[in-house]
């Protein structure tokens, strides 16, 4: 359980990891920054496609010399939420952002 920037738990299964590590396995060695997207990420938004889910999002100038990781953390009840997906990409999707980094 990876605590995220509001104190609450969200979970990776074992499950989970092995469908995200096969759909994008450039993030397999990336788990240290997963957990750090989701404790200090540099902005939160809302999916337009999924209003239980939320996008972390954090910049590594490490990744790919120099992208942003998302985490898609979706909300299954007021006190359970996963780890949907993970992914690498260049730039931030549209949407409402929740939480700006102050």
């Amino acid at each position: 359980m990876i605590k995220d920037v509001f104190g609450e738990g969200i979970r990776l299964s074992e499950e989970t990891w092995n469908d995200i590590v096969k759909k994008h396995p450039e993030v397999k060695s990336l788990k240290s920054e997963i957990a750090l997207t989701i404790s200090h990420p540099e902005v939160i938004i809302k999916s337009v496609y999924d209003a239980r889910v939320t996008l972390y999002y954090r910049y590594f100038p490490t990744i790919f010399k120099g992208k942003l990781l998302v985490v898609a953390v979706k909300r299954l009840s007021q006190q359970e939420k996963y780890i949907a997906t993970v992914y690498i990409t260049d730039r931030r999707k549209g949407g409402e952002i929740i939480w700006p980094r102050r």
